[in-house]
C-alpha cells in the first residue's frame, strides 16, 4: 500500500460529534470491522453490493433493522432523496419485491461491469423459502460533496422473480 495514499484515506461519513462518538464506541467495544459498513472511497462497487446484500441477510443483527440501516447508508444521495428517510426506505425494503432479500440464505454475485463512474452488478438471491430472485444493482461513484469518490447504489431492481435452478451468473 502506498503510505502517502493511505495517510490521505478518509471514510465518507459525517465528521460531526455524533460520528466521532460512534467511531469511539465502535472501537471501544472491539468492533473496528463495523467501519467497513460505511461508504469509503476504498470500497469498489463489488464491495458495496456485497456489504449491502450481507447486511440484508442479517437485517436484524445486532438489533432489529440494523442491516436495513447499513443498506441505506450505501444509497446514493439521489437514491436517498427518492427513497428516504430511513423509515420510508425500510417500508420499501419490506415490500414484496425486496422482502426476499431480508434473511436470505445465499447470494451469487455476477461480474461487475464498470464504465467510467457507473457500475452494474447482478445478484441472484436464494430467499429463505428457497426461491431464486435476480436483482440488478446500479451504482455510481460520487463526485464532490460529502461522499466524494465513494461508490454508492442508485437503484436495485428485481429483474426476475421466478428463476429456475439452473440459472448461471
Amino acid at each position: 500500500m502506498n503510505l502517502e495514499r493511505s495517510s490521505q484515506r478518509r471514510a465518507c461519513v459525517s465528521t460531526g460529534p455524533a460520528a466521532a462518538a460512534l467511531v469511539a464506541a465502535l472501537l471501544a467495544v472491539g468492533c473496528a470491522h463495523e467501519m467497513r459498513r460505511f461508504p469509503d472511497p476504498e470500497h469498489g462497487p463489488a464491495t458495496v453490493v456485497r456489504l449491502q446484500v450481507e447486511a440484508l441477510a442479517r437485517h436484524d443483527e445486532p438489533q432489529p433493522g440494523a442491516g436495513i440501516a447499513v443498506a441505506f447508508r450505501f444509497a446514493s444521495p439521489a437514491n436517498k432523496s427518492a427513497t428516504g428517510p430511513l423509515e420510508r426506505f425500510e417500508l420499501i425494503v419490506r415490500s414484496p419485491a425486496y422482502r426476499p432479500m431480508l434473511g436470505h440464505v445465499a447470494a451469487r454475485y455476477g461480474p461487475v461491469f464498470v464504465r467510467g463512474d457507473a457500475a452494474v452488478q447482478h445478484v441472484v438471491i436464494t430467499a429463505s423459502d428457497g426461491s431464486l430472485l435476480l436483482y440488478q444493482f446500479t451504482l455510481t461513484r460520487q463526485l464532490g460533496g460529502e461522499f466524494d469518490g465513494c461508490w454508492m447504489t442508485d437503484s436495485v431492481v428485481l429483474e426476475d422473480a421466478e428463476l429456475g435452478e439452473g440459472v448461471e451468473i
